[in-house]
């Protein structure tokens, strides 16, 4: 199989890719706009395919020591990118205030696993990383542990797809297979870095959160580091806040941290700060909503 052979049935994979996230957006008015440019090009056109990059994170907490996103050249479900508010949080993470010493981990909707790998170097427990169960995605996120993990942080880890709102009985499995895991266990800390945006979603991420994070544990919390990446849409992202302290989940909420980073798209619309701000929200669900939030004053920083 030639170059060309080999970048056409890419292409046709990525197309099929396409047409399932498009069948999970069907009738939502929101489609065209956040898809916008995947489905411009007519069916017969021929691209050399991206070719991946990779970026460097310089943790705060120990700057000698690099770690390296790979990153895939392009995905429809933007996996392809380095997000700020995944850099945002994997800098709050790494504050020598805060510890993940023996402490269970979920990411959801990881892309690069930045964060998840923050949590490994700092002596999580089990740290087990999810995106979309599409095999690029999960190779990456594979390859990224691999290249930034110890053979001992990375027998603490575990690589898997999941369809957020999915029965959550694989990813349970998959903790508790750790070493020094209760048979009961479920997940001290779940991670959610830049995927609120999806607003369709809400109720499934949700749901992951609320089947997998422990109602045992005080300090159980869920991260949510976020951007208003189409301003116009702003209170649609925060709509997910109203849901999780609605009736049906019950969680309380706090913004913790904001913090200018720039914008990721220089040529999107609507206004620069806001576009270029990443907001940190930690929410306790209902058990534990009595427990003291790590930090409850907002506060800024400018870099």
């Amino acid at each position: 199989m030639d170059k060309t052979d080999r970048a056409l049935r890419k292409q046709e994979k990525k197309a099929k890719l396409r047409a399932e996230v498009a069948a999970a957006w069907q009738n939502d008015e929101e489609h065209e706009e956040c898809m916008q440019g995947l489905f411009s090009e007519p069916e017969d056109f021929y691209k050399p395919p991206a070719v991946p990059t990779q970026r460097t994170y310089t943790r705060p907490s120990d700057p000698s020591h690099p770690v390296v996103i790979h990153l895939l050249g392009s995905h429809p479900l933007w996996g392809h990118m380095l997000w700020n508010a995944s850099i945002a949080l994997a800098d709050y993470m790494d504050s020598p205030d805060f510890s993940f010493q023996d402490k269970t981990v979920l990411e959801l909707g990881a892309g690069g696993a930045l964060p998840s790998l923050i949590a490994l170097k700092k002596g999580a427990k089990r740290v087990i990383i999810t995106d979309y169960p599409d095999k690029d995605l999960i190779d990456n996120i594979q390859r990224n542990v691999d290249a930034n993990t110890t053979p001992e942080q990375r027998a603490k880890s575990h690589v898997m797809g999941h369809l957020w709102g999915s029965a959550p009985g694989p990813v349970l499995d998959a903790l508790r297979a750790g070493d020094g895991v209760a048979p009961d266990a479920r997940f001290d800390i779940v991670i959610m870095a830049d995927v609120i945006f999806n607003h369709p979603r809400h109720h499934e991420l949700m749901r992951s959160a609320q089947s997998t994070i422990s109602v045992t544990d005080p300090g159980a919390s869920v991260f949510v580091s976020f951007t208003h990446h189409r301003p116009h849409l702003s209170d649609k992202d925060l709509a997910f806040f109203a849901l999780a302290e609605s009736a049906e989940f019950g969680y309380t909420t706090a913004h913790v941290l904001s913090r200018y980073m720039g914008p990721m798209f220089e040529r999107d619309f609507g206004p620069e700060e806001v576009r270029s701000t990443v907001h940190l929200h930690i929410m306790h669900p209902p058990s534990t909503s009595t427990a003291t939030t790590t930090a409850t004053t907002a506060t800024t920083a400018t870099h």
